[in-house]
């Protein structure tokens, strides 16, 4: 809550009115409490707090059968309407509406938590009561039991009747987080959130952060753009983020205690607006990939792994592309390398090789795939007995896990087909800059397989490649192992090439990096043009790749804001 609007404390303070205005018989209140297990639990009641329209000067008490104390973790979301009479409201202050826990309702004692109802987004720059539809406040429990519920709505001063009642409409206890978003009329808030000069503060204090990982959700609708935040605090992993658009921030990649965290947002917030902390829980593989931005996976940190050998991430702007970090290249290979010759080495591609048969053979030191490639690979291997390895029979449940392949149907389990995605996967073991490399290059491949637009715009630039680019090209992916006769994968690894450096280097890397390896190899200098002896350098294919890549940058710049060199949105700075 805003501190000049609100003041949200957690105390213990001595209660003298506890009894239920008015009270007859206990009755089932229309509310009802949602527990941490999702089961409806009953509210007991008096008649006036039956319907859950809380009026000035009402104090209500609502009732469990039993005493719960869900733990540090999670939240008491009470969720209700401003009902504003506008015979009545004469547009001055509102009455103060308070939230109590209560230990034992039938005793005369302090509340366990108080808090001050928002009755309005105004705080944080959100919808006033006349504009707002409904409100969520998310209340951290700490540690304490309680069996009620108590909404005191206190009489404002100089405006008893100001027409402004509240009508709960559920209570529900959440898995803990902290912020505010604003989707459809509904203004959902927490305590700890202040906005000051255009910027949003998040702090909590220790006793309520609980404990486990962290995840942060934005909105490109809250924030000023480019994204501005601050995340956590210096010399204690803290950082800074400038990003292109908005990002999702996971657990492995902030800080253990990510607070405060600090955002610029635009002047007014707007339908969709959300800057989110919540708590995340990690369940086991094959299920629930996490979803990633591929700067936030390059960060993420290793000893939260799910698995001692690898961890598998989900794009988070294009859900459908998995992406797998492992621990060594000795790991990857047992994921990926007889698949890699399989789906694109020449000699190999369509049979299942054995171990030693390719065991002093390179794989990749990165990898791709597309969803119709695996479902081949697991299907002859089914269908012919072969003996995939533990961490191959792994891979084969996370894709059916994940959809993107399918098991076949009519009593016919040996055959899959695909389904929707591709998987890529860089290397722990891989230098710092060769994992930002392989990122983007994998991770280009990924949007190639999914997107049947950029396919034919890949082809088109692979069709009418200059001849002399095209043969050192050709000359090139053959000297590597890569099957050249295969038109899809050549246009396929033009794209990923050109795409996985910034533009500008392009000439130093197909002008001088790759013919000079392609040199050391006398059978290929007939598929080069000519060397430019001063500057030792090849300058037909400089110019040639540059153009290149700005083609292909270009077009992922319009269709999705990336660039060559660029897959991620952040650009992370440490405090």
């Amino acid at each position: 809550m805003g501190r000049r609007h609100q003041q949200a404390f957690v105390f213990v303070f001595g209660l003298v009115l506890f009894l239920v205005s008015a009270c007859s018989d206990a009755e089932s209140a229309d509310i009802r409490f949602i527990d941490q297990e999702g089961k409806s639990l009953v509210l007991e009641t008096s008649q006036r707090g039956k319907s859950g329209l809380v009026r000035p000067g009402d104090s209500l008490v609502y009732k469990l059968k039993k005493s719960l104390n869900p733990g540090p973790n999670y939240v008491l979301a009470l969720t209700y309407r401003v009902v504003l009479d506008n015979q009545k409201n004469t547009g001055g202050q509102a009455p103060a509406a308070l939230f109590s826990l209560l230990k034992d309702p039938t005793k005369a004692e302090a509340s366990q938590i108080r808090w001050q109802l928002p009755l309005s987004g105004e705080f944080l720059g959100g919808p006033g009561m006349a504009s707002l539809l409904k409100v969520k406040y998310a209340i951290p429990m700490g540690s304490v039991s309680f069996s009620a519920i108590r909404v005191d709505y206190k009489k404002a001063l100089k405006n008893e009747n100001s027409g402004v009642s509240i009508q709960l409409e559920s209570m529900a206890l959440e898995p803990l987080w902290f912020g505010f978003y604003y989707k459809d009329g509904a203004f959902s808030c927490s305590p700890f959130v202040s906005r000051t000069a255009g910027l949003v503060t998040i702090d909590v204090p220790d006793q309520f952060r609980g404990t486990g990982l962290w995840k942060l959700d934005l909105s490109a609708a809250s924030l000023a753009s480019p994204v501005s935040l601050r995340i956590g605090s210096a010399g204690a992993g803290g950082f800074s983020v400038q990003a292109k658009t908005v990002p999702s921030l996971m657990a492995g990649s902030l800080p253990e205690i990510p607070f405060p965290l600090v955002a610029a947002v635009q002047d007014r917030l707007v339908e969709g607006a959300s800057v989110v902390f919540s708590r995340f829980n990690l369940s086991p593989l094959p299920e629930s990939p996490i979803p990633a931005d591929p700067a936030s996976i390059l960060d993420y940190r290793q000893e939260l792994w799910r698995h001692k050998d690898y961890e598998v991430f989900q794009w988070d702007r294009f859900p459908s592309i998995l992406i797998f970090d492992t621990r060594s290249y000795e790991v990857q290979d047992r994921l990926f390398k007889r698949l890699a010759f399989y789906v694109e080495k020449a000699g190999f591609r369509g049979r299942l090789a054995q171990d030693g048969e390719i065991a002093s053979l390179h794989g990749w030191n990165a990898h791709d795939y597309r969803s119709s490639d695996l479902a081949d690979f697991f299907t002859t291997a089914e269908k012919t007995h072969f003996p995939l390895n533990r961490e191959e029979q792994e891979l084969r449940e996370i894709l059916l896990a994940h959809g993107i392949i399918k098991a076949g149907s009519d009593g016919n389990p040996r055959v899959y087909t695909a389904g929707e995605g591709a998987i890529i996967s860089i290397s722990q073991e891989s230098a710092d800059y060769l994992r930002r490399l392989f990122m983007d290059h994998e991770a280009f491949h990924g949007l190639f397989f999914i997107d049947p637009d950029f396919q034919a715009f890949a082809l088109e630039r692979w069709t009418h490649l200059d001849p002399v680019a095209k043969k050192f090209l050709v000359a090139y992916f053959r000297n590597r192992g890569y099957d050249t006769a295969d038109a899809y994968l050549m246009k396929n690894e033009l794209m990923a090439y050109c795409l996985q450096q910034g533009v500008a280097g392009a000439a130093p890397y197909f002008g001088k990096t790759l013919p000079e390896r392609l040199a050391e190899y006398p059978q290929h200098l007939q598929s080069m043009p000519e060397k430019d002896a001063a500057s030792g350098t090849w300058p037909a294919l400089a110019a040639l790749f540059t153009a290149e890549a700005k083609a292909f940058s270009d077009y992922v710049s319009k269709r999705w804001g990336l660039e060559a060199g660029r897959v991620w949105n952040i650009t992370k700075r440490s405090l």
